[in-house]
C-alpha cells in the first residue's frame, strides 16, 4: 500500500511541476491562445463612469510621471481646457490601458517553447502587438459610447497613433542588447526576428538597413492580411461611426513619424507609401497633424511640422510645436501631434456647445471653413 501511495504522490508532484512549468514558461501555442482570448473576448469597461457634467473624455495615460515631467494625458487635458473653454471637472480622465486585459506579453511568442517557425513567431507577434492595443482602445471607446448618464458629452480625444514605423521601433527594442564591452549584439528574440526576415545574424550597417526596410514593411503586410487585425479595425470603425452619429467628435493624433520616415527614405530604405499612416484614422473620426507657426503671428511662414506624418487621412492641422501648458501648477512646453489633436477637439466641443442643433459633421465643416490661409504644398485645413 505504501508503494501505491508513494507512486500517487510522485505522479501528483509531477503534475504540479508541469502546471508550474506551463504557468511560468507557457508554450507558443498556449501564449497565442491566451492572447487571442483576451483580444477577441474583451470584458466590459465598468470602471468608466461619466456624468452630465462631462463634455470631453480624455483617453490617455495618466499613471507615472512627476510634477516636473507629468504623465502625457495631463498635458493633453490642458490643451483641451484652453481651446474648449473647459473646467477640469468637465473632462473625464480615462486610462487607455484596460484593467481587465490580462494576457502574456506578445514578445513571449518570439521565444516561447514550441515548434513554430520564425515566420509564424514574428507574424504572431506583430498581429497580437497591434491588436492587443487596439482591443483595449476599442473597449474604452465602446464603454464611452454606451454611457447612459453623459448627455452633454461632445468630444473624445485619443492622442495616439499606430504606424508601421511604431511597430518596427518595438521590434528594434527587442532585437538588440549590449555586451559587457558595450557593443551591440542580437538578443535571442533578435535572432528569431532576423531569421524570419531572412537577414544574417550581424549588426553591420547593410544588415541594419535590411532590418529597417523589411521590418517596417512586414508590419504593413501582416496588418493588411491578418483577419485578427482587420477585425479590430472594423470594430474601431464601428465605434467611431457610433460616436459620430451621437454628435461626439472623436479625434486622434496623426503621429510623429514624418521626419523619421523621410530620413529612412533618404538613406535608400525602400518603404511602402503607407509606412507612416495612422492605423487609428478612419472616415468617422478626426485625424489631426501638427502645424509649425515658426513662432510668428504671420501665417505666410507656417508649414507642416517636420515630425507630422503625411497621412492622406489627416483632416486638420493645428499648432503642435512648443505649445505652452500648465500641469500641477508648473508650465511646460510640449511638441507633437499629441497636442495638436486636443486643440481641434476643444474647438469642436466649443462649436458644438454654441450650435447645439448641428451634427458632428456640420460642426466640423464650420471649423474647416474657418481655416486660415493654406500651407504651401498642403490642402489640409490649418487652424491657427
Amino acid at each position: 500500500m505504501s508503494g501505491l501511495i508513494q507512486q500517487a504522490q510522485q505522479q501528483s508532484s509531477l503534475a504540479l511541476s508541469e502546471q508550474a512549468r506551463q504557468h511560468l514558461n507557457p508554450s507558443f501555442d498556449e501564449t497565442r491562445a491566451a492572447l487571442n482570448n483576451a483580444i477577441e473576448n474583451p470584458v466590459l469597461r465598468t470602471d468608466i463612469q461619466l456624468n452630465p457634467r462631462h463634455e470631453v473624455a480624455v483617453l490617455d495615460t495618466f499613471m507615472g510621471g512627476t510634477p516636473e515631467r507629468p504623465a502625457h494625458g495631463f498635458a493633453v487635458a490642458d490643451v483641451l481646457r484652453q481651446t474648449g473653454g473647459l473646467d477640469y471637472d468637465q473632462m473625464a480622465f480615462i486610462s487607455d490601458g484596460d484593467p481587465n486585459f490580462h494576457a502574456p506579453s506578445p514578445a513571449r511568442l518570439l521565444t516561447a517553447p514550441g515548434d513554430a517557425t520564425p515566420d509564424q513567431r514574428l507574424d504572431s507577434y506583430i498581429e497580437t502587438l497591434i491588436t492587443a492595443g487596439m482591443s483595449q482602445t476599442n473597449s474604452a471607446l465602446e464603454a464611452i459610447a454606451d454611457q447612459p448618464n453623459a448627455p452633454n458629452l461632445r468630444g473624445v480625444n485619443y492622442s495616439t497613433s499606430g504606424t508601421d514605423l511604431n511597430g518596427f521601433m518595438a521590434l528594434n527594442g527587442l532585437a538588440f542588447e549590449r555586451d559587457p564591452a558595450g557593443n551591440r549584439q542580437l538578443t535571442p528574440e533578435g535572432r528569431v526576428i532576423f531569421d524570419a526576415l531572412g537577414i544574417e545574424h550581424t549588426v553591420e550597417p547593410q544588415t541594419l538597413i535590411q532590418f529597417a526596410e523589411r521590418g517596417i514593411n512586414r508590419f504593413g503586410q501582416v496588418a493588411e492580411n491578418s483577419p485578427l487585425v482587420q477585425g479590430q479595425l472594423s470594430r474601431h470603425e464601428d465605434v467611431s461611426r457610433k460616436l459620430q452619429e451621437q454628435g461626439i467628435h472623436y479625434t486622434v493624433a496623426a503621429g510623429n513619424d514624418g521626419g523619421v520616415i523621410e530620413e529612412y527614405r533618404a538613406h535608400g530604405i525602400d518603404l511602402s507609401p503607407t509606412a507612416d499612416d495612422n492605423i487609428y484614422a478612419n472616415p468617422y473620426n478626426v485625424t489631426v497633424g501638427s502645424l509649425d507657426t515658426m513662432g510668428t503671428a504671420d501665417p505666410s511662414d507656417d508649414r507642416v511640422a517636420s515630425h507630422s506624418v503625411q497621412d492622406p487621412e489627416v483632416d486638420f492641422l493645428a499648432n503642435g510645436v512648443d505649445r505652452q501648458v500648465s500641469v500641477f501648477g508648473l508650465d511646460h512646453s510640449v511638441t507633437g501631434t499629441s497636442f495638436a489633436a486636443p486643440d481641434i477637439n476643444g474647438r469642436l466641443v466649443r462649436l458644438s456647445r454654441e450650435n447645439p442643433g448641428l451634427s458632428a459633421g456640420a460642426v466640423q465643416n464650420l471649423l474647416r471653413n474657418s481655416a486660415g490661409p493654406p500651407i504651401p504644398g498642403s490642402n489640409i485645413a490649418a487652424i491657427r
